[in-house]
């Protein structure tokens, strides 16, 4: 008899720890809700997520069943899954350390999210996600802050060379506004390079920097990696608070990755997203 009970406890105990880790497959890395404003003048609120696998790895395939979004007061949002787009692409985040004055990036991992507009005037509060993606349930918070009025850097601002060793080094007018009507607020600058093999998006480089340095580095080493996953490279410039409530893109502008090469004319809106994190 006791023998029966150990055998039985033991399989309760597989079972239990079976329905945990498929609940647990998959779990949101990030979500937020954010206003934004572009430099070609379109101005709505956004919503992100992005999914990870029991792995730590960002999911290859869009598997989500359903998604509900309730704002701070308890309302559901009206928005459904066939709101969202999913997206997968190669990234590659750097980042530049102040104290040792260099430009750190890591390695090139495959990142994916889903992302679409919030219908309506965002509340100040925490908005709370629901969301089914293949057999697991997963569930985040987002604090929205409220909305700041952050300035838009003009694509036209952007320079860049690429120097006689490969290594490439662009400029971009910095919002000096900032330090007059908003000299506390936090801030930072995300510089991405998006790469496209003719028409396809293929992944982008997204740089962390100071918001007011306005500068750029790319080793030789990047420069060539990015140059070997495309042949067009559009740059373009993101502000955001820090707390991710706010963001502000210039357009994208089409940049040379050859030794000598001349920037061209200023892309669409099609080509000014760049990563959702």
């Amino acid at each position: 008899m006791v023998g029966r009970r150990w055998s039985l406890l033991l399989s309760l105990v597989f079972v239990f720890s079976f329905v945990d880790q498929s609940m647990a497959a998959y779990t949101l890395d990030y979500f937020f809700v954010q206003h934004r404003v572009y430099e070609d003048g379109r101005n709505l609120n956004r919503i992100a997520f992005g999914i990870k696998n029991a792995r730590g790895q960002y999911v290859a395939t869009d598997q989500l069943k359903s998604i509900t979004l309730t704002d701070p007061l308890g309302h559901a949002v009206p928005l459904t899954k066939a709101d969202l787009k999913f997206a997968k692409y190669g990234e590659l985040d750097g980042e530049y350390d102040g104290k040792n004055g260099v430009f750190l990036y890591g390695k090139l991992y495959t990142a994916s999210n889903y992302w679409g507009e919030v219908p309506g005037k965002l509340i100040i509060g925490t908005y709370h996600l629901s969301v089914r993606y293949a057999t697991s349930v997963c569930n985040m918070d987002f604090n929205f802050e409220g909305a700041v009025k952050l300035p838009v850097t003009e694509a036209s601002s952007i320079k860049s060379s690429v120097d006689g060793y490969g290594n490439l080094t662009a400029t971009w007018d910095v919002p000096m506004v900032l330090c007059r009507t908003k000299p506390t607020l936090q801030t930072s600058v995300r510089a991405y390079i998006d790469v496209y093999q003719d028409a396809a998006w293929k992944g982008e480089l997204y740089v962390r920097i100071p918001t007011h340095m306005g500068r750029l580095f790319v080793p030789k080493a990047l420069v060539d990696r990015l140059r070997s996953t495309g042949n067009t490279y559009y740059m373009a410039i993101q502000l955001r608070t820090n707390n991710n409530c706010n963001r502000t893109y210039s357009l994208s502008k089409r940049i040379s990755l050859a030794v000598g090469g001349e920037d061209s004319g200023i892309a669409g809106e099609e080509f000014a997203e760049g990563g959702e994190r």
